[in-house]
């Protein structure tokens, strides 16, 4: 594969439908045209040499080479975003954000008010959403961006996953 056919809109818009399956829900996640979308899966498939999304109904479905990109590509474009973010000092107190973490009920009822406590004596701005762990895979629902942390007894997980035993 030549490297030199692709640039970074294409792998944008590639990691854009395989997380919608929708030329036109793509598009509008990345602000792109329907019609601009298309020429870029054409550019795609043609750099790739595959179909990469065939059309069922309103969906567009991957096939298996586009699936086999999904995981690298997203982590590519993460790695990209991280590079070009601003140096600047973190400061907790500024920070806004909502984290949702995932894992089973011991850990909501007895590590996460402590927690929280003290995660808001700094960062006043941070909440938190709780998830049950039976919600489903840990690998898939932290590549969908579904969650940003588990908190599971220890399991098989996808190797671009980093966990550490907290206990």
């Amino acid at each position: 594969m030549n490297l030199n056919a692709l640039d970074l809109n294409l792998v944008r818009v590639l990691d854009a439908l395989l997380r919608e399956k929708s030329v036109t829900r793509a598009g509008e996640q990345i602000g792109l045209s329907q019609p601009a979308v298309s020429a870029a899966l054409n550019r795609l498939r043609h750099a790739l040499n595959d179909q990469l999304f065939v059309r069922r109904g309103n969906d567009m479905v991957p096939t298996p080479r586009a699936e086999s990109l999904a995981e690298p590509v997203r982590a590519a474009l993460r790695e990209i975003e991280r590079a070009f973010q601003p140096a600047t000092d973190f400061d907790p107190a500024r920070l806004e954000r909502t984290f949702t973490l995932m894992g089973a009920d011991f850990f909501s009822m007895l590590l996460m008010p402590p927690f929280a406590a003290r995660i808001a004596a700094v960062a006043p701005g941070v909440s938190f959403r709780f998830l049950d762990s039976a919600i489903g895979d840990v690998s898939k629902l932290l590549q969908e961006d579904r969650i940003d942390l588990a908190l599971e007894r220890p399991l098989e997980v996808a190797e671009w996953v980093s966990s550490v035993a907290l206990f």
